[in-house]
């Protein structure tokens, strides 16, 4: 329990401190005076999803085995497939 604890903190500062993000937050940063409300809001909305998504990403390889990752995306395929069915 406490590893995957441990496990789960680690994956979640490698989310915080991936080059790629880092990089968008420090353009945020210096460039906020210089930016639109609208443009500055974009990119606050693309760093938050990012590292949202890379944090999900990254939690689940802790806590989900490669047979639970490969049957979770197979039901998340069905429900696509299923919605659309749906939508025609």
């Amino acid at each position: 329990m406490i590893s995957t604890m441990l496990q789960i903190k680690e994956a979640t500062e490698e989310a915080l401190f991936d080059p790629d993000l880092m990089s968008l937050a420090q353009l945020m940063f210096q460039n906020r005076e210089y930016m639109e409300q609208e443009q500055f809001a974009q990119i606050l909305f693309k760093y938050s999803a990012s590292l949202s998504a890379l944090t999900a990403t990254l939690v689940s390889q802790v806590c989900l085995s490669e047979s639970d990752m490969s049957d979770m995306v197979a039901t998340m395929k069905e429900m696509n497939q299923l919605t659309e069915g749906l939508d025609n």
